[in-house]
């Protein structure tokens, strides 16, 4: 696992779902992206929502955002089982999942509010042809009807959190997971 801390105290200005629309557009299709898009909306609009609960109670994480970044690797074809993430320097309140797979067609999007929520959106490609789904897991690779690896967000801790999967079929292949953990 590779972990790079990266630090500001600064504002963050991150592109909204309108600036890149024209990217998913480009790279997935007009179908797909309004889709995605969607889906997309719906988690920020549900991060948007814990977000502003925390400021209203005067928790303001994100006034001065801390964040580490890295990246892992799971075998899908081992069994049910968990995944420590190490390396953070604080309990993340927070992770952002970007995820892929060696086979084609497998991508999975999200992210886990402590151990409380877990949403993600992923691509259903394998099952059906340019369909992007919404799920409550923070992670979600669809091999083919009835063949998934899913992970929630089991445990979190001041320098790591864990990662309980969930093999469904003969699924294969590695996963490579990149998360952002905020603080």
């Amino acid at each position: 696992m590779t972990v790079e801390k990266l630090k500001h105290a600064s504002t963050v200005n991150l592109p909204n779902l309108e600036n890149i629309k024209d990217e998913f557009v480009k790279a997935f299709g007009e179908d797909v992206s309004k889709v995605l898009l969607e889906s997309l909306r719906n988690i920020y609009d549900d991060l948007h929502s814990l977000m502003k609960a925390d400021y209203d109670s005067g928790d303001m994480f994100y006034s001065h955002t801390r964040f580490t970044a890295g990246s892992f690797d799971r075998d899908m074809s081992l069994a049910s089982g968990t995944q420590e993430i190490t390396g953070l320097s604080k309990t993340p309140k927070i992770i952002l999942f970007f995820c892929g797979a060696s086979q084609a067609g497998e991508a999975s999007f999200g992210f886990a509010v402590g151990v409380s929520v877990n949403l993600c959106i992923y691509n259903n490609t394998n099952i059906t042809s340019g369909q992007w789904t919404r799920n409550t897991l923070a992670i979600y690779m669809v091999q083919g009807d009835g063949v998934t690896y899913s992970g929630v967000v089991s445990a979190v801790s001041s320098n790591s959190f864990t990662i309980s999967w969930t093999k469904a079929g003969s699924k294969t292949g590695i996963l490579r997971g990149f998360y952002i953990a905020l603080y």
